[in-house]
């Protein structure tokens, strides 16, 4: 039994939902307007709160702080999730399409979030199958990480993946599920839709971001809800047919397609470019068991002194010197080497977010999330660019 044929009939509790397709519109502008405010207000109210309380008792133990930065937490990442979807939503460069080994990437995504999902007590459990598939890399990359969002916000106790191509339309389908109410404590709270049911509450700005995504991606998007469970699946329409591929082949076709995750023959070289001595060795940390060649510079002369001699395959650069001198070195090397990436890694938080600057793609890496999280982000822009 394939995954298209399974989804049909396995649910976590037997239940059988109903397929709720999300093929449907991105909320209006104004729904989402709304729906962003009151996300964000929320968490600000209860931190406003605890700010009187403070001011009121004069007393403020860790536990209250603790409180106090999870409120803010929570309404600055709700309030990066509305910038996500403003992104998505206003591209105007058309995505680039390339081939993506969608497992591996899956599977370093899953590594990379590893320690948080440990840290909310959820097991994650994979069934990935070889799937090569033809999309926008930064974009997809940037879908997956909202669903684990998405994920991670609602599960209680166990997140599966699975990954498996199905046989007619041979189509790759990405499926995420898990339970986000336990069993013995459902409250039927779902809103009807078409006779359905939908679990509402899972209506997050996290949600809207995973609609706005798959649906700038060309995936087809649905989700099956019950009281206590939910299932998420992606089809990806532009599935590489191994078959189609062999045919092509033999009528002497010149298509070549090769999987964006293969690693390259030749050693890379990275430069590492941080005014601190704190921040280099935070990233010599991170990837010292890679097989790369890195090269640190403490300022831009320094860093210009280093390409002049080789051009780097990524920069990995301290958010301080994104100065106007940087910039200037960024359009030398682009002008030498257009596939250059760059990773600029931010003064503090555990965020990895991929955007636009200048027509191209930059990935941004919290200062805290650097040792667990660079070494996959490395991997992924060297192979994207080989």
């Amino acid at each position: 039994m394939d995954l298209s044929e399974m989804l049909q009939h396995q649910t976590l509790d037997g239940e059988q939902p109903a397929v709720r397709s999300a093929i449907q519109a991105v909320p209006q502008t104004h729904e989402l307007a709304g729906q962003l405010g009151g996300e964000i207000a929320a968490p600000l109210s209860a931190a406003l709160a605890r700010i009187d309380a403070v001011l009121a008792t004069g007393k403020l133990d860790r536990a209250g702080l603790n409180a106090l930065r999870a409120d803010v937490e929570q309404a600055r990442r709700t309030a990066i999730v509305g910038q996500q979807i403003h992104r998505f939503a206003a591209a105007k460069a058309r995505p680039s399409h390339e081939q993506i080994e969608l497992g591996q990437l899956l599977r370093e995504a899953l590594l990379q979030r590893a320690a948080e999902t440990e840290a909310h007590g959820l097991e994650v459990r994979q069934v990935i199958k070889p799937a090569q598939v033809v999309v926008d890399a930064p974009m997809l990359f940037s879908l997956l990480q909202a669903v684990l969002d998405w994920s991670i916000e609602n599960a209680r106790s166990t997140i599966e993946f699975r990954l498996e191509v199905k046989t007619w339309p041979v189509n790759a389908l990405l499926s995420c599920r898990f339970g986000h109410q336990p069993a013995d404590q459902v409250e039927d709270d779902g809103s009807p839709v078409g006779g359905r049911y939908v679990a509402s509450r899972l209506d997050t700005m996290a949600w809207r971001l995973v609609q706005q995504a798959a649906q700038s991606l060309g995936l087809v998007l649905s989700r099956q809800d019950t009281p206590a469970t939910t299932l998420l699946t992606l089809e990806f329409p532009r599935t590489v047919n191994q078959l189609m591929l062999a045919t092509a082949a033999n009528e002497n076709d010149t298509i070549e397609l090769r999987p964006a995750g293969e690693p390259a023959a030749q050693v890379n070289h990275v430069l590492v470019l941080a005014s601190r001595r704190e921040v280099r060795n935070q990233v010599r940390e991170a990837i010292r068991h890679m097989n790369l060649m890195a090269d640190y510079a403490h300022d831009i002369e320094a860093a210009r002194e280093f390409i002049a001699d080789a051009t780097p395959q990524a920069v990995v650069y301290e958010a301080a010197m994104g100065t106007e001198s940087f910039e200037a070195l960024r359009r030398d090397l682009l002008a030498r080497a257009p596939r250059t990436s760059f990773i600029q890694i931010s003064e503090e938080g555990r965020a990895l977010e991929i955007s636009m600057h200048d027509g191209r793609q930059l990935t941004r890496i919290g200062r805290d999330a650097v040792v667990e999280s660079l070494p996959s982000a490395l991997n992924f822009e060297l192979a994207r660019a080989a």
